[in-house]
């Protein structure tokens, strides 16, 4: 039962997982132009903030740790990206509430931050997007495909 139901938060926020690792767009260190400005974005969209397992005790000691932290473990995740760390990284930064997802991805490389949205299916990223600063925004942005 478990794994369905984990099986079924994987498939509504994660895009395929690549066999080999590494997704096909990475920020580079300029960040190419998305067309909305931060406060457009901002104005624009919407966010849902559905969080799919919010009550997973990895998501609970998350949320109870310091950003800079729980960046570290994400940047690992994501230099590593096996299927099993790109799951662990889709089902914790969806999960976490909105304002400490922010908080962790200002605290990460923008690249990496570029390359883990990129796993998650557009809304998600969007709505993630939504939470960071607007100077990780500059940076990211441009290199989502979800901006696109």
């Amino acid at each position: 039962m478990q794994k369905r139901v984990i099986g079924a938060f994987l498939a509504a926020i994660l895009l395929a997982v690549p066999a080999c690792g590494g997704s096909s767009g990475g920020a580079d260190s300029a960040s190419s132009s998305t067309g909305k400005s931060y406060s457009e974005f901002h104005d624009s969209y919407k966010p849902h903030n559905r969080r799919p397992a919010p009550d997973a005790m990895p998501v609970k000691l998350m949320d109870a740790m310091p950003s800079e932290k729980n960046a570290g473990v994400m940047e690992v995740w994501l230099k590593k990206p096996s299927e099993k760390n790109i799951k662990a990284w889709g089902i914790a930064i969806t999960s976490l509430p909105r304002e400490k997802a922010g908080e962790i991805m200002d605290n990460m490389d923008p690249s990496l931050v570029a390359e883990g949205l990129n796993y998650l299916v557009d809304e998600m990223a969007l709505d993630l997007l939504y939470y960071v600063s607007e100077s990780t925004y500059e940076k990211v942005a441009g290199n989502l495909k979800a901006m696109k």
